[in-house]
């Protein structure tokens, strides 16, 4: 008798504390706060808890406290790996983009024969790195990015500041040419620190890749319109180009350890529309 109407006091004691102390968002104080308050209500009544009961609560309450340190910790994790490169002059264009992987890509398409790109890793963060950094957009501000080519797979590092609170988000990236040579980006996973989020940001970056549209800020018949569609909506996209004179498409992607290789063949079939870059 005693337990059951200790556990209807409790009841009523929850519900009477919540119209009293509840916050201005109508939720419940937690912690020491609350324990407090139910042991001093527990001495009004004149019932006794028992101390196994109370060693319980706070265990209980321990549990809970972990669980929201360990979340935290998960999104505040920064990888190690990251570590951008610092050119001496982010005001100058990457010699590395401009010099040696644009002319190369100039002249190996004007022969009009099939050819390879090789991109290094570090040429190309290189390139990112002296681009306008930090970029800001509404409450968040996202710093320099930093791209990683293993074995098959592309790995983006890129913190982010949302209203103050530093976090770094990092996506693992998978191209893949399918028979009609349509090039895919599947993203495999999205990370905020250690957490892994990726259904959840599938969601979100595919809502604001359609809002974007919709509002005419993604150009989608240019190159980065639809790299951002095939990573955000999963459209994949003939990827041809035009370089000078000639029309080259990829037919061919190696990853390898910092290292990525492109295959080019010729695209002289005049119904082929080459994308904007």
């Amino acid at each position: 008798m005693i337990e059951r109407g200790f556990g209807l006091n409790f009841r009523a004691f929850q519900v009477r504390k919540c119209k009293e102390k509840c916050a201005t968002n109508s939720t419940i104080l937690s912690g020491p706060k609350a324990l407090y308050d139910f042991e001093a209500y527990i001495k009004e009544t004149g019932l006794k808890i028992s101390k196994k009961r109370k060693r319980k609560l706070l265990i209980w309450l321990a549990v809970d406290i972990a669980i929201a340190a360990i979340l935290i910790t998960m999104l505040l994790y920064r990888p190690g790996r990251y570590d951008p490169p610092e050119p001496a002059d982010s005001n100058e264009i990457s010699p590395y983009l401009t010099h040696e992987l644009l002319n190369e890509l100039y002249n190996n398409a004007q022969d009009d024969e099939p050819f390879e790109l090789v991109i290094e890793q570090a040429g190309i963060n290189d390139a990112i790195a002296r681009a306008n950094w930090p970029y800001e957009s509404d409450d968040v501000t996202f710093e320099t990015p930093q791209v990683f080519f293993n074995s098959d797979v592309i790995l983006v590092m890129g913190p982010v500041k949302l209203k103050g609170v530093g976090l770094v988000i990092t996506a693992r990236v998978r191209p893949r040419l399918d028979e009609q040579g349509l090039l895919h980006l599947n993203v495999e996973t999205m990370k905020v620190g250690a957490m892994n989020l990726t259904p959840i940001a599938k969601i979100i970056g595919q809502k604001m890749y359609q809002y974007h549209t919709t509002m005419a800020d993604i150009d989608t018949t240019d190159l980065r319109g639809r790299l951002a569609g095939a990573i955000f909506a999963k459209t994949p996209f003939l990827p041809v180009l035009q370089i000078g004179r000639r029309k080259v498409q990829i037919d061919q992607i190696n990853i390898e350890d910092e290292r990525l290789t492109i295959g080019f063949s010729p695209a002289n079939e005049p119904d082929v529309e080459a994308l904007r870059w």
